[in-house]
């Protein structure tokens, strides 16, 4: 039997403004289509109550995103007995807004959220362990590419997470970008 890929449930704890909880609909989308995009948390819901879900339906992974009256935060969390990552946002945009931004906004169909996105990581440094249990995390979060099985044609999207400096405040940036491929060096006609 093949290894079934990672699964994640994304959503939010707490009481979160509306911006946040579009930032959760779009974390969905970046971990799609091996998470449940329809998965809602009620104010009733316990951590457990996931938990008790997760083994049943493969998940290995929760994104819980919550929010103070200072900032929101990422928990990056492996299930069922950890370890779990804390991460602040400090800043975000979402899909709706990138797309606002520009004259002509690229419209991905719905197969492009059909298969699962590249990761891609930058600038993790595996000798400081922080910053080596957040690259592993990542790598375990999104499935194993077979280079020498894969389709070019599969890979529609990819997910590159930078880790800054120290230099520049530390943190990491996370950025989804589509693919499409061109061809080139042939004329337009």
């Amino acid at each position: 039997a093949s290894q079934l890929p990672p699964r994640a449930f994304v959503f939010t704890k707490g009481k979160v403004p509306a911006a946040v909880k579009a930032l959760v609909e779009d974390l969905k989308r970046v971990m799609s289509p091996n998470t449940a995009q329809d998965l809602k948390a009620q104010k009733r819901n316990k951590l457990r109550d996931f938990v008790d879900v997760a083994g049943s339906l493969h998940v290995s992974f929760f994104l819980i995103v919550s929010a103070t009256a200072k900032s929101a935060y990422l928990r990056l969390v492996r299930a069922p007995r950890g370890p779990t990552l804390t991460f602040k946002i400090d800043g975000y945009s979402l899909a709706a807004d990138l797309a606002a931004s520009v004259r002509r906004p690229y419209s991905p169909g719905h197969s492009i959220w059909q298969s699962a996105p590249m990761l891609v990581l930058s600038n993790f440094d595996k000798t400081i362990q922080h910053e080596a249990l957040s690259a592993t995390m990542l790598q375990n979060l999104f499935p194993t590419l077979n280079v020498a099985t894969a389709r070019l044609a599969a890979f529609r999207r990819v997910v590159l997470v930078h880790q800054l400096p120290e230099s520049e405040g530390g943190g990491a940036q996370l950025r989804q970008y589509v693919i499409k491929a061109a061809p080139t060096g042939v004329s337009r006609g």
